[in-house]
């Protein structure tokens, strides 16, 4: 016979679930051959761990089971928040969606004090800052659209995304030592699509080069880039 369901089963079930999720990301990482978005899948990955560590043991299930039926609830429906924004980073079949899952959480970590990202603070703030302007005609504009317009601005048909595909050929090139023919740098720019691990990428390579007084990429307006990031430092 069943035994009959306690209040921290739902708990139990979430944290297993967390557990999960952070097991198929870290599987899914062994296959990704750019170091950063590795790098950020196995931290994104350790951190759903840590999440799901502080609902475990015997302290905790002693002061869950004390709590009232409300607090119980907000407890599980923090882990819940964070199971589902991990969802599709662990589970989409499309290794696009799960890098954007996955940067879209460690750029967001970079941007709080004390949050552990494998993202350079100074890049995550540039960038914000460089992408601004495509949010800041109107109104409140919620972040996954902000993110839905940067991918816009950069793979669309503006002039950034024309620098981002030079870019991306160059270096590409530069890897293999010589030009790329038409079918590579077709069949580059396909994988490439909608990866907003790129844009921060090339937004941070620009930072680097213009710092150490380098011309050879295209620029940003980078006055306004270096204001926002480097003047309260």
């Amino acid at each position: 016979m069943a035994r009959p369901k306690r209040a921290s089963d739902d708990v139990y079930n979430a944290r297993r679930r967390l557990q999960r999720q952070a097991a198929r990301i870290e599987k899914n990482a062994q296959k990704i051959k750019n170091d950063l978005l590795r790098e950020a899948s196995m931290s994104y990955a350790k951190s759903l761990r840590e999440t799901a560590a502080t609902a475990r043991g015997k302290d905790f299930y002693k002061e869950y089971n004390a709590m009232s039926k409300e607090q119980r609830e907000e407890r599980l429906n923090r882990l819940e928040e964070v199971r589902k924004r991990a969802y599709d980073a662990a589970y989409s079949r499309s290794a696009v969606v799960r890098a954007n899952e996955i940067f879209k959480q460690q750029i967001n970590a970079a941007g709080v004090d004390g949050g552990e990202s494998t993202l350079n603070k100074n890049a995550a703030k540039a960038f914000w800052v460089s992408n601004k302007g495509l949010w800041t005609d109107g109104g409140y504009v919620p972040r996954n659209e902000r993110y839905e317009r940067i991918l816009s601005e950069w793979y669309g048909d503006t002039s950034n995304a024309r620098k981002l595909s030079d870019w991306l050929v160059a270096k590409r090139a530069n890897e293999l030592g010589r030009p790329l023919t038409e079918s590579e740098r077709k069949q580059l720019l396909a994988e490439s699509f909608n990866n907003l691990q790129l844009v921060y990428e090339f937004i941070a390579e620009q930072l680097e080069a213009n710092e150490a007084g380098l011309t050879d990429l295209p620029e940003l307006d980078y006055e306004r880039v270096k204001k926002a990031v480097y003047v309260a430092h």
